[in-house]
Parts: C-alpha cells; structure tokens; sequence
C-alpha cells in the first residue's frame, strides 16, 4: 500500500490509507531505504506526507499519527552520516506541511500532559533536526512556543530539549537588559560601540542566530561601511544565556570575522599585483575540466587580461589558486564572489588561452549566478570572435597584420561585460572546514570543565585505577587515585615535574601539561599516548597545528612500537609516515560496504541527471534569439514592441522584397537584426500607427540593436536561468552527499586505528568521519599555537551515533607563540577586547585551571637557558646533559649580543607591512661563512629573524657567498609571498636541507631547535619602534631555539628606548652587559693559535682578518706533495685536500715508469703523466740516432722498439704492393702495410701525406687511414724536398698549420697535375695580384685560412690589421704588443669568401679580442635591457617607499652582474698578471649607479639625511668614474642631477653654490658642441643657484603678505615640489584639489582629492629655509 501511494501520483489518499501507510513505514526493516523512497523525486513521498499529516484531527492524532512517522524518519539508522542528506530533506518537508507545525504551537502544546513521553521524546527530536537543517525552523515563533512547552515537561529527555532551546536561542537577552550595558562597560573595551548594538539589521548577513549566518560574504555585507557585532572576551555583551551556545557563538563570529575582515582589507585597499583587469564571463560549463567525460558543478568561464608586457609562468606563480575567495566588481555594481574552481595549465587552453587567462569560477549566491548566467549571453559570441583573433594574433609575425587584427580584438573588447577582479583571499579555504564544524554542533564536549572551568577532579571514566607504564619504563604499577611520585621517579627515568605531568594527563578528564622550551613536551605526549593505549581500549586522536609537530608526534609512537596508526591529510614529508596516510590506507581496502554501494548508485544517478539538465540549459542559452520565440516574448511582456515588426500581409496585400520572396514578420524581424534600415513602407506603417507608448526600435544604431537583442534574450532565458540555478543548487547538495557515502570506506579503516593523526584544518575538515570513529582521547600538541575554535570543533558530542569525547590533553606553553589571527583588531595586545588569539590551553590556566608544568630543559646550554628563567620561568632547571655541550668554536663566547647602530630600511615607512636591515643581513651572512669555516655543517647552522622581510635580505646575502646554500620552510615561502610574490622563492629550496642554511622567522621556527642561532632582531631606529619584539611570547621563543650557541646581532639602543618593549628587553641587555657579552664585534679567535683574538666590527672584518676561519698566519704545513700550504691559517680541512688542489709551484713527484727518478716537469696541482724530461741521443733498432728523446720514449726495449717504428729519416724504399721506388720515412718502410708516396694507379688505394714542421707530431699529421684519405681531394705524389700544406684533420686535433715552404715544388709529376695547375695561377697578393707561382716563399710565406683558400702572409697580415695588435719598428718587424683597447674594428673575413678568419695562430691575439668583444657585447645588450626595466620601474614607482625599496634590490643585483662582464674578467685577470689587456666599457655601471643615486634621491623625503647621503655619495662615486674614463657626457648628467638633488634638500651655502656653479661652468666648457641639451640645462641651473635663495625668499614673503588667512595649517604644508624640484603654493587647506603644470618646466603638479601627485612633494631646502625665516 505505500509503495502504490508513493509512486502513483494518481492515487487518492483516504483517512483509513492513514494506518495503512504507517504501517507500510513500520514494515521497512531498512529505515535507510524508507527515506531513499520517500525522498527520491521520481515518487510523490513529499506529497504523501502531506496528505497523511493533513488528516490530524486533533492533540490525540500526534500519538496514532505524527509520533509513528517521525519515529520511522528520525531514528538511529537514519541518524549515521551516510543517510543524513535525505533524512534532513524529508525532515524539512515534514516541517514545510502547511499547518502542521502551526497545530503542535497551537494545539498539541495544550494539551502536551496527554501525550506519551515517546511522542513526546518524537517531537523534539524532530524539531531539534529541523532546526539544524532549516533556517525558517530555528527562526520560527512556533518552535519556540514548542520548544518552551517541551522544556516545561519534566518526563522529556533534559539533554535534547536544552540543545533545542539552545540553537533556536530561546533564551537571548531582551533589547532593554542589552542597551543598558553601555553604562557599565568600560568604553575602551568595546570597538567603536557597535559591540552594543546587537547583531541584526546591519546587512542581509547579519543575524542573531551565528547558524544562519552564510560562510561566504554577501554583497551588502562586504558594502557595509560600518562595525560587525562581535563577542566580547569578558562576556560582557553576551547574546544568549546558554554558556555553550554562546561558546559556539563567540568562536564562530570570531573566527568567520578574522577571515572575512581580512576580505574586506583586501578588496578595499587590494595590493597591485592581486588585481585583474578587465574580467569576462565567457561561459559556462558543467564538465570536469581535466576529465570531460566526468560530471562537475556549474562553474563559470572567467577570461582576464594580463598587466601589460608582463608575462607569468603559471605554475610556479601562486596568484588565483584553487579555492581562493575573488570579488567581482564593476563601476558602482554591487560585489560578486566567487571561488576558484578551475586553475587549469595547458597548451592554448585556460591560463594560456591565446585571448588571456581563463580560469573556473563558482559563484555562491543566487543573485551572483543570475548575473554571471546574463553576462554569459552577452560575452558567449563575442568571446569566440576574440579568440580566433588572438590566435591570429599569437600566429602571425607581421606587423601590419597584427596592427589590424589588434584594432579589431580592441573593438570587440568595448562590447564585453568586464570587472575587476581582485583576489580576496587565498586562505579561506582553511577556515571553512572550522566554520562548517561549529555550525553543526550543539553543544559543547566536556563543557563542566571547558565552558564552566570547574574540573570535576575524576579521573576519565574509561581509564582504569591500576595502570602499567611501558616496559622501557620497567613496566612500574601505578595507582591513579593514590600516585605517589617519588615512588615513580626513583623507579623511572623520569623527572619529578614529568612524573607530576603524567599524573595529571591520567588522572583528568582536561589534563594541561604545559611545556615551556626544551622540556620534552612531545617526549610526554607520545609516553601519556602510549600509556593510554595500553591500558585501554580507546582509540586517540591527536590533534597539531602544523604538518611537522604532526610528524614528530605519529614517528615518536612508530618508534613506541604502534602500527595501527592513520594519518588524516596528504602533507607530510616523512616516506615512513606515508603508507599510513588514510588516502594510501584506502587503496587496499575493499570497495564499500553494500549500504553505501546501493546509496552512492543512487546519488550518482541523480547527479548524472542533474548533469544532463544542467547541460541542456546550457546549450539552450547558445542558441541565437528566433523570431518564434521573441514574438511569443512580444505578446506576453512586451506587447508594443510587435508593432515593430508586422506582418504586411494581414490587410490582403502582399509586400515582397528581393527574388519576389514575401515578407513577413520574421523577414521583418531579419532585417533589423541585420542593421537595415527600415522598410519606407514600414515608415508610413509607424508614422499612422495608432498604438501608444511603443518603442521605435528601428531608430536605433547597430551597435545598441544588438545591445537591445541582449536584452530580450535575457528577458526570453528567464525562465531557463531559474532552472538552471534550481539544478545546479540540487546538485550541490547531492556533491556534499556523496562526499559523506564516500567516508564509508575510510571509517572502516578508522575502525581498526588505535591512533588517529590530523592537523586542525584536517580534523575539522573530516568531521562527519572522526564523529564515526569519536575517538575517546584527544591529545593537542602545541596547544597554546592552537586557536580554541580549531580544539573545539575537533571534540566529539554524544548523538545516537556516536559518544562524546571522554578525555581531552592539552600540551603546550601559553607563554610561547600565541595562535595566529590575520586581523590585529582582534588580537590581545590591540585592547579592543575580543582577544580572540588568547588560546584555550591559556584562557583555561590563567582561570586557575589545575594544571602541571614540565620544570627540566634539555637542550639550551646553562648560560641561554639563563634568559628565559630570568624573563619568564624562574624554576626552570637544567639538565645535567646541557653541560656537557662542546664551546662554539671560532668565538670566545657561547652567546654574544653584538650591538650596532646600522638603521633599518625604511623605519619612517609606517605603512611596510615588513622590516629589513641590509648591513644587519650582510654581517650575519659573513659570520655564518665565518662558523661553517669552523667545521660546522650547514644544517647546525639557522638564522632568526621577527620578518620576512629580513629572510628575503639573508637569502640575497647568502647568494652573494656563492657556496653557501639556504633553505626556507612552506610556512616561510607562503609569506615571503605574501610581501612579495614577484620573489623566486622555488629557485630557494633547490637544494638538500642538510647542505643549506636554515632561514626562519620566529613565529615559524617555534617547536624546533638548532646548535647554533645566529639572530637577526633588524629593527634600529631612533624613534625607539620595535614591533613584535615588544612582545614577550615572541622574545621567548627566539630565545630559546639554540642548543650550544646564540649570537644576537641588533641595535640594543632601540630596544631599551623601546615604550612598549622596554620591560622586556632592559632586564635581558643589563644581564648581558653584566655578564661581559653586550659587545659591539664579535669576538672571534683562531682555534689553532688561541690566544689571537680579533674584533670583528664590519661584515668586511671577516673576510679581511679571518678569510679562511683562521688567523692570518701563513699555515706553512707541509702538503703531501712536499711544498708548504699556501693558505692562511685554517682551522678546517686538516689535510690540507683544498690546499694541494691549489698548488701551483714546481712538482716534484717522479713520474710513473720512469727508470731514471726525474722529477715531474709540471705543477705541482698537475696530473704528470708519462716523464717528459729530455735524454741523451738514443741509437735506434733501425741504426738511426733519436736526437734528445723523451724519457718515457726510451724508458725500455718496448718503448725504443715504438720509438723506431715512428723513425723520421727519409730513406729510398720499394713497395711490394705497386714496385714503386721513392723516398719514404724510416718508420713507414718498417710498418706492416707501408704507404706509398707515389701516385697509385690501377687498383691501389690513393693515399697522401703531410710533413709539418714542429707544430704537431709527424704521426698526427700522417692521414693514413680510409677516413683521412677520402678527405683528401687530390692524390700526389710528393719529391724528395717537396712539402704541402692543409688543414690538419684529425681525430681530437683540428688545426691550421702555417708552414713555409722552402722549396718550390720540383717534381715533374707535381706540376703536371691540375691541383698543381690550378693552384699556381691563384693570386695571392690582393694588393699586387701576386701569384703563388711568382711568390717568394722564403720572404713571403702562404697562409692557409680555416675556409681552405690561401693568400701570402704580407697581405694577410695587411688585410687584418696586425699592426694594431703589436708594436712594429721601423723596417716592420713585430718588437711588442699594442693595447687591444683603440681597436674599433670588426673580425676580419677571408677576402675570398668572407667566412671569418679563425684558429690562425699568428692573428690569434687579434681574434681572441673579436670573440671576447662578441661576448661582451650580448652581455652588455642583457645588461642594457634590464637597466631600460629599472628606468622603467623608477619612473612608475614614483614616491612608493616599498618599489623604491625593491628597485634597490634589483640595481644591487644588476650591479652584480654587471661585475660578471667577460672584458672584466680578462681586464682583471690580465691586470693582476700584468699584461696589458683591453678595457672594459664603463657606461652601464655609471648609468646602474645614476640609477641609484636618483632611487636614494626619491627616499630622501622619507628616509631622510641617510638616504641624502647615500645619493650623494653614489652620485660622488659615479662622477668620479665617469670622469677617470674620460665619459664627458655621463658626467655631465650626473653633475645636473646630483646638483638638482642639492639644490631641492639642502640649504644654499656659499660653499655649496660655490661648487655648483663651477660645476655647471665645466659643463659648458666641456660639452658645448657635444651635448647642447645638457648645456641648456646646465646655463639654467647656473642661474637658479645664483639667484634661487633671494627668489624663493621673495615669493615666499609675498604669499605670507597676501595669505593673512588661516588656512587649517602651517605654511610649512602649502608648499609643494615638481618632480624637478622646482616649488609651488597650494592655497585653502593645501590639499590638492587640481591638477596643473609647473611653470618653469611643464611637468604635473597638484593632484585631486586632496591626494598629491606621487611624483609630488613637499617642499624642502630653500623653500624651508625661507619658511623658517
């Protein structure tokens, strides 16, 4: 019966089907499929519902009819996860039954004594489950009137009825009681009093209810200009009365704010580089973007432009990942937002989308799909016409084509809908997962002690009386309710405050263990873990803040011996920890179990439904507009506008057009569309035509018909928009479904866990699969980093299905690091009262709590450990193993404050969201490459730094090492890129951890340790600002990272002068300065000499004093190889392995195999080879004398018998193979196939040969196999005293020979062959068209060119100039090298076939030079370009302190590069040698320090004297140079721009306009016919310094004669500065309102809206000086 009822849409519902369908429901064994029944929309369960509730005639029908039917709706069965989507969905018909809920509140509730304590019981939880899933029930006056009825009966369940009442928050405070608190709060406490006005009204996102409250911000939310309501701490505008539901409240609305809040910043004031312009919506799809065969959401096509002549390498840049929240926004519009759904790099796709990015959006609410569904209409066509153009574009390489097709894609971007695009935030995905967890829950775990703060002093109920400690521990029984700690501490190894820890974590249901620095609070983790899990049967959840105290924890229990053990999250970087991660343990389970199976089929098949809808809609808005459906559009909407296109023929007539085709309306309609004019028939028609208030259409242009096209189709889709959002919204739920029958599988495999790890976001992130699981024991490591919503959300509430939490451990140190907020506002130490960052780890121990302290550090030396007891733990022991630490080495101390007064940069910069200090950084580099000459590893080694901002500097110093390495954590690269994102931060972690540097913030160094910390505090200044180092927390931690030494280095003045830093840091620098180690150098010593102690002061000391760890002692030990070390004293590599790979003296190793023991005639760094010494005269095998062999030629009878075989005298020879008789070397007749020398004829082989003369061996130069003798272009035969020349061509050796023919070739048979014939006729004399028949040879040599042709030595030596390379006497001989620097020629080419002349030995000085300028010029052309970037960037940076900061960084680097200059390098190597050698060109340093000094120039305003200077100085070094190379014209630039910046800064001294004008008299002497613009200018600035001091004086007093008004300020802020430096007055306020141009040199002045141009600013030098007068 109710399987017909519920799927016959037909079938009559009667009063006696009542009984009938709820016993059908009572005989579903499966509860789970009763709902999958009821709830699938392909039946009429809703509708049967309806009809069954509908026939309640009175209070007794909720016991025959609504009790049975909730009760076979909401059950334990239907409670589990796996059924929580449909059960809710039923639910939430039920409650939607008209007049039901209005029945029970009106009714039932009067008479509620008659009811059962079952119906009862049925009717809460039925309430309770509405209101968690529907809005319109907690908000709902009738379930408060209900939900007060229930709280009356006493037979109700307590529990369940005060959880209702709680999340409908039935007992909120009245308006009255909530206004009067502004008279008994203290006024500073609350923020701007909107803290009084309770949450309500303010926009559509602001409720009482925190569960009403959307995640995602809405647009009047994010528009709203004033103050959310927010919690305060001390709970003095509290909402609601139930102390849990307002726990849940207060985290919820401060956590959801910390995030939202930081949206709010970001769209308001977004950084550049977050900012995307001109956004489209390009489509829409519903296809996985990497499977297509797969479905997805509705997610929309979003294509941006790129910041013009930028480019991006997507997957390394960070900008839009995946999840990130953007805004959408355009002109006044409201916001739209949407998340990152698509991140996609591929070819011609998505991010390289030929027409710009395209990324996948979804938007989150109704209004926002509509409009993007709207914008889609109109962009779709125009989108596609785009990109076929820029794919044109990307193809094309000719200029007037991508001209024109440039002007067209510019025409169809005007037609687009665009935003901009800004991201939001790249976070939020991280604090939804807690969000969404708070909003589900109903009450608070353990709440007696958490919420009340009053322990109940039971030990937890599952934890046995009698426990066993590990047998490590000796396997000791120990009795909770009776501990006797002593007995425990002599028994263990175990400390007294470890044993007490212990107690207190076994023995409390909330046990806090706090830990400060060193104390092993993971040590007693893991060991209370262990104990827990031996002595029970529960299972242990453990909870961290990070991916690495994570690790730590689960490797601490692997080592314990657990193997049924799960890790929550994919992050970690331990191999051993990954086969235990859930995603790994998943893959080896089975499938599902059947429930899930048949569930997960059914949510898959409505999803593919959703889908196909989804798509139909889809394809429907891409079809053009047809006059079908706009004439229907025209009658039901718009009915005037038909008038526009009537049918001719209605009146009888016909009217046709071309081809004598009849014209009707859609004809009509055809024609507008197409952009015709209209028809003069249909003039007259619209003239006469008697309709009123109707619209001409045809009076519009084409570009608005099409607007207006847009328009209807928008008003036709309607209909189908609705649809879609419909679909697409079910589909969503069904997603989240099918998330949770996705758990199955995974619960199973938590079922069998005895440990469960997870980092916060983790824990809350798979809440719905460790409520399964709800693990008895939650252990949080770090809980004073852990912010209390992150531990709340991660403790289980008793349901049906699952048990509540029954102990929780909080390990930690509340006074280390405190959790993390983005908005300051919120923070403890702003005041405003939230104190949102107090964790609940120290809310709970600053309660009095009962808690246990860990008393013993073991890993600070005593002398660091001393400053944490003085500043923060005074019973803070030592262990005695901290000792027994060995002395840093290299230092006379193990902790050294070294004190300096370098300032920071940019300490007037208030608005730097970071800090650096360069000569800081630069000192802590040198002494890092100091201590690793000591022989530490790099991995001992770790900087701390409070900023980011200073971990960019070091690792730029690092660099500059260029042998020393560094390495950052993620937590450190994610928020370098959050100062900076153009920063290479994946070029940083390129190499093994254990070979670089560590470099750390403080805030994410907490929880690790290193032997050494070399600390870098950056901030000094005068004004005493200290930022976060005023923060004790903060101070302790950096204090408390070092194991064996700490060096501090920073300005100990500003930190005493500190307001509100002084009390932390005076007690620590006066106990430093008592104890000797408040030092202004570091006091470095040489380990081999002790007692030479050098004061390192500057970063240069080091490299100066100790350049290699050492003193500056010769080492002098002998090396192995027998000469003395050549290094200064080095207390590193013992044997001296560096110091033989170096020497360079005389080796005096005796080579291998030689008999006679001679000495090795090459350097001693050399690998010597066979003995090349020179012997006496060795007689031969063949009777001929070997004139001075080598050694290793003759060293034996093998060797003599090789030697013979290659004997060089010429001897006459018959060859069997051909009876030719010719002379022959020696060693050719002995061989086994000698070559013949003659010409072979018949069927020999060709062969030929060539003799050289002392350039390379004969047996090199012999072609005799196959290979060489095809090369060979002509056989011949050569005569007895005939030699040739060509090029060698060998093997390894590639050479050309010049050989001076002695002879000319007498043999017959030469000249009778046509290489001879040919050759003798070429000329090779350009000048006097010698030919090589008539040229002396013994006077005049040939040449051979790599090319093959030939030309006398004389001509050649004319052709390439040689005489410019060396120095000739008067009858032409070469006596000395000339300076390759005059040299303005190109490389010379062959005169014949222009190839370039090479590899020629005699002109290889000459061509060297060429090539070494080849390479000089593509350096100085990369050069040339980066410095136009930097010009650039300067022009564009305008005022902008922290651009300016960054171009520093990159002139520094250029400059750098360009030291790199190959002519340098040579100019450098040769000078040091002393050869001369051509200089280097000058002109791009000069012009990277102009540069700079101009940079420090912009700073001057607000950096002040030390920027001043600093240009100064450049411009003074600059100068310098440019002079010294006789660069008149960079000069003369330098000097004008220099001299401007003094004439705007600095007041006019008689020196100082002394200098100028002398200076500009050079330049007009200097460049009067070279440089006529910088003579103008000089001319004029030569006057204005004349004359400027009484100009100024008297404009100035004439504005102060005529402005007797008060115009809001002093006359100091009237007074402006053109980019040139020349001075204006701004009247009224002296806020610029206007924008104009100076009149002396027509550059922009002024401004708007009361903001300065930022090439502006205020006036100085003079004008100043005047002011003052």
């Amino acid at each position: 019966m109710l399987t017909k009822l519920v799927k016959d849409e037909d079938a009559k519902f009667k009063p006696q089907d009542v009984h009938a369908f709820l016993e059908g429901m009572y005989l579903f064994e499966s509860k789970a499929e009763l709902l999958t029944l009821l709830e699938d929309d392909r039946n009429f369960g809703t509708k049967r519902i309806h009809d069954c509730l509908s026939m309640i005639s009175g209070p007794g029908s909720v016991d025959t009819i609504v009790a049975p039917l909730l009760m076979n709706i909401i059950n334990e069965e239907t409670g589990r996860p796996l059924y929580k989507a449909p059960r809710d969905n039923v639910v939430r018909a039920v409650f939607a039954t008209p007049g039901f809920v209005e029945f029970l509140a009106a009714t039932w509730c009067t008479h509620i004594d008659q009811s059962s304590p079952k119906t009862i019981e049925s009717i809460a939880q039925f309430l309770f489950v509405a209101s968690m899933a529907s809005v319109e029930a907690r908000n709902s006056s009738h379930v408060k009137i209900i939900a007060s009825a229930l709280r009356e009966k006493s037979q109700v369940e307590s529990q369940i009825v005060r959880r209702l009442c709680a999340i409908i928050q039935l007992d909120a405070l009245d308006s009255g009681k909530f206004q009067n608190l502004a008279s008994k709060v203290d006024e500073q406490v609350l923020c701007w009093g909107s803290d009084l006005h309770p949450p309500g009204g303010r926009h559509d996102n602001d409720h009482s209810n925190f569960r009403d409250i959307s995640l995602v911000p809405t647009q009047e939310e994010l528009g709203f200009e004033g103050r959310p309501w927010l919690p305060l701490s001390n709970e003095a505008n509290a909402l609601v009365a139930d102390v849990e539901e307002g726990l849940l409240d207060r985290n919820f609305r401060l956590l959801r704010e910390d995030a939202v809040g930081t949206m709010r910043d970001n769209i308001a004031n977004p950084r550049a580089s977050k900012i995307w312009k001109n956004a489209r919506i390009i489509g829409a799809s519903c296809n996985d973007a990497f499977h297509p065969e797969r479905t997805s959401c509705l997610y929309f096509l979003v294509q941006f432009d790129l910041p013009k002549g930028r480019t991006f390498d997507w997957n390394v840049r960070r900008a839009l990942p995946r999840d990130a929240l953007v805004a959408l926004q355009k002109d006044d519009e409201a916001l739209m937002m949407a998340t990152v759904f698509v991140r996609a790099v591929k070819k011609n796709h998505w991010l390289d989308s030929p027409g710009g990015p395209v990324i996948g959006l979804v938007f989150h609410h109704t209004s926002d799909v509509s409009r993007a569904l709207v914008d889609v209409c109109v962009n779709l066509s125009i989108s596609q016409d785009y990109e076929k153009r820029a794919e044109m574009l990307r193809n094309t390489t000719d200029p007037n084509i991508r001209v024109r097709i440039e002007e067209e894609m510019l025409l169809l971007k005007r037609g687009f809908v665009c935003y901009t695009m800004t991201e939001a935030s790249d976070s939020f995905f991280s604090y939804s997962p807690v969000l969404e967890a708070l909003k589900e829950m109903t009450s608070v775990p353990l709440a007696e002690d958490i919420v009340s703060l009053t322990p109940t002093g039971e030990r937890p109920s599952y934890m046995p009386r009698h426990v066993y400690m590990p047998s490590d521990f000796g396997g000791l029984e120990c009795d909770l309710d009776a501990w006797q700690n002593d007995h425990v501490v002599e028994s263990t190894s175990l400390d007294k405050s470890q044993a007490t820890a212990l107690n207190q974590a076994l023995s409390s249901r909330v046990a806090l263990i706090q830990g400060p620095p060193g104390t092993g609070k993971t040590f007693i983790g893991g060991l209370v873990a262990q104990m827990i899990r031996d002595n029970s049967d529960e299972s242990i959840l453990c909870v961290c803040y990070t991916n690495h105290a994570l690790d730590q924890f689960l490797h601490h229990m692997l080592k314990r011996g657990e193997k049924h053990l799960v890790r929550i999250g994919g992050r970690t970087k331990s191999q051993e920890l990954k086969r235990y991660e859930l995603r790994e343990l998943a893959r080896t389970k089975e499938r599902s179990t059947s429930d899930a199976e048949h569930r997960m089929k059914v949510v898959v098949a409505k999803l593919h439904k959703c889908n196909r809808d989804m798509a139909g809609y889809l394809e429907t808005m891409k079809e053009p507009l047809e006059w079908s459906a706009l004439e229907e559009l025209f009658y039901r909407i718009e009915g005037n506008l038909y008038v526009n296109f009537p049918n001719p023929g209605s009146d009888g007539f016909q009217v046709v057009g071309k081809g004598n085709r009849r014209v009707d309306s859609e004809a009509v309609f055809a024609m507008w569309k197409d952009g015709d004019r209209c028809p003069f028939w249909l003039e007259e028609m619209l003239g006469y035509s008697d309709t009123t208030d109707f619209e001409n259409v045809w009076l519009l242009s084409p570009e608005h018909r099409l607007r207006k096209l847009d328009e209807w189709k928008q008003q036709h889709m309607k209909e189908n928009i609705d649809a879609l959002q419909e679909t697409a919204r079910h589909y969503q739920l069904l997603s989240s479904e099918k998330e949770v029958i996705s758990m199955e599988i995974e619960s199973r495999i938590l079922n069998d866990a005895r440990i469960i790890g997870a980092t916060t976001t983790g824990a809350a992130k798979y809440r719905d699969l460790l409520r399964i699981k709800s693990a008895g024991v939650v252990i949080v490591e770090e809980a004073g980093e852990v912010l209390e919503p992150h531990i709340i959300s991660a403790l289980s509430e008793p349901t049906v299905n699952t048990k509540e939490t029954k102990h929780l451990i909080l390990i930690g140190d509340h006074k280390q690091l405190r959790p993390k907020v983005e908005s300051y506002r919120l923070t403890k130490v702003s005041g405003h009262g939230y104190d949102f960052d107090v964790s609940l780890f120290e809310r709970m121990i600053l309660a009095g709590y009962p808690s246990a302290m860990l008393q013993v550090q073991h890993r600070m030396r005593p002398c660091i450990s001393a400053l944490i007891r003085e500043q923060t733990y005074p019973t803070l022991q030592d262990h005695t193993s901290v000792h027994q630490y060995p002395n840093v080495k290299g230092v006379t101390d193990n902790l050294l404050f070294i004190d300096h007064d370098n300032p920071e940069e940019g300490a007037d910069d208030h608005e730097a969201t970071t800090k650096s200090n360069v000569l800081e950084a630069s000192y802590c580099m040198e002494m890092i490459r100091y201590l690793l000459l000591q022989g530490y590893k790099h991995h001992q080694i770790t900087v701390l730094t409070p900023y980011v901002g200073q971990i960019l500097r070091v690792l730029c110093e690092l660099r500059k090492l260029g042998d020393v390495h560094a390495y950052i954590s993620e937590l450190d690269r994610m928020d370098l890129l959050e100062v900076d994102e153009d920063v290479s931060v994946h070029e940083i972690n390129d190499h093994d951890d254990n070979k670089s540097i560590r470099c750390a913030s403080i805030d994410n160094f907490q929880g690790e340790e290193s032997d050494i910390v070399v600390v870098s505090l950056v901030r000094s200044n005068k004004q005493g600002s200290i930022g976060f180092l005023k923060e004790e927390q903060r101070v302790n931690v950096l204090l408390s990272r070092a194991k064996h030494g700490m060096f501090i280095v920073g300005n100990a003045s500003t930190l005493q002068a500190s307001p509100k830093g002084q009390h932390v840091w005076q007690p620590l620098l006066r106990m430093l300065q008592d104890q000797g180690r408040l030092v202004n150098a570091l006091p470095t010593v040489c380990q081999i000499h002790p007692n030479d102690i050098v004061l390192c002061k500057e970063a240069t000391d080091f490299k100066k004093y100790r350049p290699n760890g050492g003193c500056m002692r010769a080492c002098g030990a002998r090396l192995d190889c027998g000469h003395a070390c050549p290094l200064t004293c080095h207390p590193t590599d013992l044997n001296h392995a560096l110091a033989i790979k170096q020497c360079v003296q005389p080796c005096r190793r005796i080579p291998t195999e030689c008999p006679h023991n001679h000495s090795c005639q090459k350097l001693c760094n050399e690998n010597c080879g066979p003995c090349a010494t020179k012997v006496e005269d060795v007689k031969l095998l063949c009777g001929h004398l070997a004139v001075s062999p080598t050694c290793d030629s003759v060293r034996n009878d093998d060797a003599i018998r090789q030697l013979s075989s290659q004997c060089k005298e010429m001897v006459e020879f018959t060859f069997a193979g051909c009876n030719h008789t010719c002379m022959t070397t020696c060693g050719n007749s002995q061989s086994e196939h000698p070559i013949c020398n003659a010409k072979c004829r018949g069927d020999l082989k060709i062969f030929c040969f060539f003799l050289f003369q002392g350039v390379v061996p004969v047996k090199k130069a012999m072609h005799a196999s196959k290979d060489v003798s095809e090369r060979c272009s002509v056989g011949i035969c050569v005569g007895e005293r005939a030699m040739a020349v060509k090029n060698v061509v060998n093997a390894k050796i590639s050479v050309f020979v010049l050989l001076v023919l002695k002879h000319v070739i007498g043999s017959a048979t030469i000249k009778e062959s046509a290489m001879y014939q040919e050759k003798k006729t070429r000329q090779v004399d350009v000048i006097e068209f010698t030919e090589y028949q008539d040229l002396d040879l013994d006077n005049d040599p040939i040449i051979f060119l790599p090319c093959g042709h030939f030309f006398s030595m004389s001509t050649l030596d004319g052709w390439i100039h040689l005489n410019t390379a060396y120095k000739q006497n008067n009858v032409g001989e070469y006596i000395g090298v000339e300076n390759l620097g005059n040299i303005v020629s190109e490389p010379k080419s062959c005169p014949d076939c222009r190839s370039v002349i090479h590899s020629v030995k005699r002109y290889g000085r000459l061509t060297a030079f060429h090539c070494l300028r080849s390479f000089e010029r593509k350096h100085m052309m990369k050069v040339d370009i980066k410095l136009s970037l930097l010009s650039s960037s300067f022009e564009r940076a305008g005022l902008n302190h922290k651009a300016l900061e960054k171009l520093l960084v990159r002139l520094e680097a250029l400059e750098a590069e360009i030291a790199l200059s190959p002519m340098l390098k040579v100019f450098q190597a040769c000078g040091g040698a002393g050869v001369d050698a051509p200089t280097p060109p000058i002109a791009h340093y000069i012009e990277s320090l102009r540069l700079k000094g101009a940079v420090y120039g912009k700073l001057v305003e607000q950096s002040g004297d030390k920027a001043y200077t600093t240009a100064m100085d450049t411009y003074t070094q600059a100068i310098k140079v440019a002079h010294d190379t006789q660069c008149k014209k960079q000069s003369a630039k330098l000097i004008l721009e220099k001299s401007q910046l003094v004439l705007q800064w600095s007041e006019l001294s008689e020196s100082i306009k002394r200098q100028i004008v002398d200076d500009m008299v050079w330049i007009v002497a200097n460049l009067k016919n070279i440089d006529e613009t910088s003579v103008s200018e000089a001319r004029k600035l030569h006057d204005y310094a004349l004359n400027r001091e009484n100009e100024i004086k008297e404009v100035v007093m004439a504005m102060n004669v005529i402005g007797k008004y008060n115009y809001g300020g002093s006359w100091s802020d009237h007074w402006f500065e053109c980019p040139n430096g020349h001075p204006y007055f701004i009247g009224e306020c002296g806020g610029a309102m206007v924008q104009s141009n100076c009149i002396e040199c027509g550059a922009p002045v002024g401004g708007s809206s009361h903001t300065l141009l930022g090439t502006n600013r205020r006036a100085g030098g003079a004008v100043a000086a005047a002011l003052r007068h």
